[in-house]
């Protein structure tokens, strides 16, 4: 168990980790309703911004939610990997709560969209306990720490991009609908020029 100010160090870092990916999750809602053209009557709408405001909060809340749940389970993780001095038991225990939530939560019958989510989690876990062991408190900080150079992040988010994918594309493949999904590219297109940037402002 860290010592006081060990701790009070991986929750600083915590902290700021949780906060860039709400952050995040905001940015890629807005980046994703800017690129997308509105309905020609939606130009006559009385008080458009009223609507653009509340359509973006409700959207922000709702894609943060599905995007924190399992990021939010890999830091849990990565702190407990921290803490205990035990990666490879974290790693299992995550495993299970990510059974668990499949079990008793997903609707897909799909064993290729859980494969593909568990690989994400263990990009997402070995990202988070890189950053939390190069000490820094700043997330960009903790990026360059970890990372050293754009190359190397840059082949993180290139794996992180190609798992989601693969998720996305399993999910539609596994509801029967028709691949590409508008709203899948769209989103995904938000997260690369979202990634793009702050690939920008860490190296």
């Amino acid at each position: 168990m860290p010592a006081d100010s060990e701790s009070k160090l991986l929750k600083a870092q915590l902290k700021a980790i949780l906060t860039e990916e709400r952050e995040f999750a905001s940015r890629v809602v807005y980046y994703r309703r800017a690129d997308t053209q509105s309905p020609w009557w939606y130009n006559f709408i009385p008080f458009k911004f009223l609507v653009e405001y509340f359509g973006r909060k409700k959207e922000t809340t709702q894609f943060s939610q599905k995007h924190l749940r399992f990021k939010e389970t890999a830091l849990r993780a990565a702190e407990e990997a921290v803490r205990s001095g035990n990666a490879e038991r974290a790693r299992q225990e995550m495993k299970g709560e990510l059974r668990e939530f499949w079990m008793r939560e997903q609707k897909l019958e799909s064993r290729e969209v859980y494969e593909n989510l568990s690989a994400m989690m263990d990009l997402l876990l070995d990202h988070y306990l890189g950053l939390l062991q190069t000490r820094e408190r700043e997330y960009l900080l903790m990026l360059r720490r970890a990372y050293q150079n754009r190359a190397a992040y840059q082949e993180f988010l290139a794996r992180m991009e190609q798992v989601e994918h693969a998720v996305d594309q399993g999910v539609v493949d596994a509801l029967g609908k028709t691949w590409p999904d508008p709203y899948i590219q769209s989103k995904q297109k938000a997260i690369r020029d979202v990634r793009k940037r702050e690939l920008e402002d860490a190296f």
